[in-house]
C-alpha cells in the first residue's frame, strides 16, 4: 500500500534538519472501491494521514488543488498514488530544497557585498 511505504520512508527524512512532523494529505477522487474508508482507518490510527474525498472525479488538477489548499506544512511534495514517480525520490528533492535554502542564505547574508541585490529581488529569482 502507498500510505505504508511512504510512513517507512518518512522515518528517514524525520531526523533531518529539524524536521519534526510529516503529513500525508491524500486526496480520493471518487472511487468507487473501499479506498476512502481505509484512508479514514489509517487517520484513525495514525494523527500525520488526512483524508479528502470527492463526490466524484473532478479531475487531476481538482485534486491537487484541494491537497494545496488543506495541508500545512512548509513542503510539499506530491505523487499519484499509482507511484510512478517513486517516493523514495522525495529525500533527493528534499536535499535539493536544503541546497536552495541554503544558497539563497547566503546570499541573503552578504547582499552588502552584492550591489543592488536585496531579498525582494532573491525570492523573486529564486521562485
Amino acid at each position: 500500500m502507498t500510505l505504508e511505504r511512504l510512513n517507512k520512508l518518512s522515518n528517514e527524512w524525520i531526523p533531518r534538519d529539524g524536521c519534526s512532523e510529516i503529513e500525508f494529505v491524500m486526496v480520493d477522487d471518487g472511487s468507487q472501491d473501499r479506498t476512502f474508508e481505509l484512508l479514514i482507518e489509517s487517520s484513525k490510527a495514525d494523527k500525520g494521514v488526512k483524508a479528502i474525498r470527492f463526490s466524484r472525479n473532478f479531475s487531476h488538477q481538482a485534486a491537487l488543488l484541494a491537497g494545496y489548499e488543506f495541508v500545512k506544512g512548509d513542503v510539499i511534495v506530491s505523487l499519484d498514488a499509482d507511484l510512478q514517480d517513486p517516493p523514495e525520490l522525495i529525500k533527493t528533492m528534499l536535499d535539493k530544497i536544503r541546497s536552495v535554502m541554503m544558497l539563497s542564505m547566503e546570499f541573503v547574508n552578504q547582499e552588502k557585498m552584492i550591489p543592488g541585490l536585496n531579498e525582494r529581488r532573491l525570492v523573486y529569482f529564486i521562485g
